[in-house]
């Protein structure tokens, strides 16, 4: 009756597949860093820094280019040890999307990569653990999983140029800058206001076009959408704005 996915499908495989793809919910990723001495929410971490991290030309973390956006902050001179997901996943599609828009230098975007430094952990669980046991390291998880492992979390910068930690209001400031299209492949990343967490990505849901039970799917999508923000909040999601909820209805209305 319906499929789901978090690394959205683009036009072609959707009009080849007869799918119709909406947004249900919005969920966040953060970077997040074992750096002894070093404190959740104090790190800066810019876009082109993570970018050459993960292409392993930034590889100790007193490097010039970290400690000139982290002016008074004490840092290291350890290696720095990236982990990344050695599965395929939707949470490095949305992060793989992000980098390759900080830096013309990350060019692999997809929900398996090839990476050029670090080693690789299965799961969100399995790049927690490592980054808990690491000296040094630095990952990217899903935000639920930043508090439930006791992980350090860093802050990134916003379109608009300023520094915003990982936490839900800046989550929703960016949730509620969302605009939809049907096309829009990267709903959430980079949205612009000065407290807009940059890395908020959709997941969606897909309806076969000419399923049985399309009528039935979309009053269940309008149910999730009217009763679902409370369950998705408490599960460290964020729900989706009235506007774009709307839009969807409309959409599906129409289709």
């Amino acid at each position: 009756d319906f499929g789901a996915s978090v690394a959205p499908l683009d036009k072609n495989r959707l009009d080849t597949n007869k799918l119709i793809q909406v947004p249900s919910v919005m969920g966040s990723i953060t970077v997040v860093v074992n750096i002894p001495g070093v404190p959740s929410d104090k790190l800066n971490l810019s876009g082109p820094v993570i970018v050459d991290i993960f292409r392993g030309v930034i590889n100790r973390w007193n490097h010039p280019a970290i400690a000139a956006d982290n002016p008074g902050l004490t840092l290291p001179n350890i290696a720095i040890s990236p982990i990344y997901r050695a599965d395929g996943s939707g949470t490095t599609h949305v992060f793989t999307s992000w980098l390759a828009t900080q830096s013309q230098e990350w060019k692999d975007v997809g929900t398996s990569v090839k990476w050029s430094a670090g080693m690789g952990a299965r799961g969100n669980e399995g790049i927690s653990a490592f980054v808990k046991r690491v000296n040094g390291s630095i990952g990217y998880v899903e935000s639920a999983y930043v508090k439930a492992n006791g992980l350090t979390s860093t802050n990134l910068k916003t379109s608009t140029g300023k520094w915003v930690s990982a936490n839900p209001n800046n989550f929703a400031a960016a949730a509620a800058k969302t605009e939809w299209t049907e096309n829009n492949e990267s709903l959430g990343l980079n949205t612009s206001c000065d407290t807009c967490y940059p890395i908020l990505s959709a997941t969606y849901v897909l309806i076969p076009r000419d399923g049985k039970n399309k009528n039935n799917v979309e009053k269940w999508l309008k149910w999730v959408y009217d009763n679902g923000d409370e369950i998705a909040s408490s599960l460290h999601y964020v729900p989706l704005p009235r506007e774009v909820k709307d839009r969807v209805i409309k959409t599906l209305n129409t289709d």
